[in-house]
């Protein structure tokens, strides 16, 4: 599965972006499949095809849930406890996998005519999940804290996606409103704060992980395509578009910066690992 890997060092000119955009330079591994969060260690966990999977030490491992018709792998703490969702004939529902056991649940309440609808996105170093489940009111994002549920909806909006927490209790998650477009946001101590890219055109910002030291990644529109963006220290910095593609999404970052998602490009929808170049911006 990790056999097409290549280690790229791109240029830091983004011109034809945003004349004003900031860039930084990185060192890209091509990965085989989805990589959706990694941790301080290094572990990185994603999906390919229908199947989740963590690659740690240099291996690929392929993680189904029993009976599951398909696995997704979105969130791994320092800890290596990895959260997810998966499907089988009654809907889709959410996991955690802990010390080699399975463990499954859905927040109460959700469900649609056509289904089970729970996903789980990240997990911290106490254990907290974050996600979001559908219902027949629409979609919420949700706490799941020592056996306890807490719906998280930004004020106003019509949907909540919560798609990253850290160590600190820091959530992420991207909010939909009548109109249509996506503001991003960070909940902090019961305080939201939006998050929208000051370079995304039409205005669309989607934050997908948040590492120890409140560094974020996610992606923005930008013409009708995606682009991977760093906030930290209130600088959004975007990401250079790895060779052939002409889509990325940045989805998880650990403490040392170094930074997972996926790009679409000629070759198909594969995974990467990028890591700041010493000296670099």
């Amino acid at each position: 599965m990790w056999r097409r890997t290549r280690v790229i060092v791109l240029c830091t000119c983004v011109c034809t972006l945003h004349a004003a955009a900031p860039s930084s330079t990185y060192t890209y591994t091509t990965l085989d499949g989805r990589a959706y969060k990694i941790n301080d260690s290094g572990d990185i966990v994603g999906e390919f095809g229908s199947r989740g999977y963590i690659y740690r030490d240099g291996v690929s491992v392929t993680i189904d849930v029993p009976g599951a018709d398909g696995t997704v792998c979105a969130g791994i703490n320092n800890a290596g406890q990895v959260v997810g969702r998966f499907s089988n004939s009654s809907g889709q529902h959410a996991f955690v996998l802990s010390h080699g056991v399975f463990t499954t649940f859905d927040v109460p309440g959700a469900g649609t005519p056509s289904g089970a609808a729970t996903g789980a996105s990240d997990i911290n170093g106490a254990g907290q999940i974050v996600g979001s489940f559908d219902s027949t009111t629409g979609l919420h994002g949700f706490l799941y804290d020592d056996g306890t549920f807490t719906i998280i909806d930004f004020p106003g909006s019509n949907s909540t996606q919560l798609t990253g927490i850290n160590d600190a209790g820091d959530i992420v998650g991207v909010a939909g409103f009548p109109g249509g477009g996506g503001h991003g946001f960070l909940y902090r101590n019961g305080t939201f704060v939006q998050l929208d890219n000051p370079f995304a055109t039409p205005l669309s910002t989607t934050p997908n992980g948040i590492n120890n030291r409140g560094e974020i990644v996610g992606y923005f529109d930008y013409q009708g395509a995606a682009r991977a963006f760093v906030y930290s220290a209130g600088v959004y910095t975007t990401m250079e578009l790895p060779p052939d593609a002409d889509q990325q999404f940045a989805n998880g970052i650990n403490t040392a910066g170094r930074i997972v998602g996926h790009y679409h490009g000629a070759g198909g929808e594969p995974g990467f690992l990028a890591t700041r170049v010493p000296g670099q911006r």
